[in-house]
């Protein structure tokens, strides 16, 4: 859109069969993303939104329901290392007999101490098919070894 700001569509579908049972199978996707990013800050500024919705329709000799599901995530970029975001999860069953959802709520908190290493905090709010509740709290690291990528080895 500009020199600060980027944002990207797609669209993927998936059609399948199994003559055998009478099931056919359609998977359609929407997925979005939208970036903005100063260009005399894009280390220490930077606002990323995504999202995606899926329509699951499983059809047993052309009777079913279509199930929706999707994710919404959002992160902020407060500084150079620190990065604070939050994602959102909603999904339909795909069991045809099964009429739940479940959905999800999950903020976290980024540390980059290099580009080789970053450390992350995660804490889940989680509620399942039967409207049960829970919640999980994840540490997490992540750090490369080896030659740079850019180096020749």
């Amino acid at each position: 859109f500009s020199r600060s700001t980027y944002g990207q569509l797609s669209v993927t579908g998936l059609y399948g069969t199994n003559p055998d049972t009478g099931l056919a199978t359609t998977l359609g996707a929407l997925a979005a993303r939208f970036t903005w990013r100063p260009p005399a800050e894009g280390t220490r500024k930077e606002l990323t939104v995504r999202g995606e919705l899926w329509a699951l329709r499983r059809r047993f000799n052309d009777t079913g329901p279509t199930r929706l599901g999707g994710y919404v995530d959002g992160t902020w970029r407060l500084s150079s290392r620190w990065i604070v975001g939050v994602r959102g999860d909603w999904v339909e069953s795909p069991d045809p007999a099964v009429t739940g959802r479940e959905w999800a709520v999950s903020p976290t908190l980024t540390f980059w101490e290099s580009e080789f290493v970053f450390l992350r905090a995660q804490f889940t709010h989680y509620q399942d098919l039967l409207r049960r509740d829970s919640e999980r709290f994840t540490l997490q690291a992540v750090f490369a070894m080896g030659p740079h990528k850019h180096e020749l080895f």
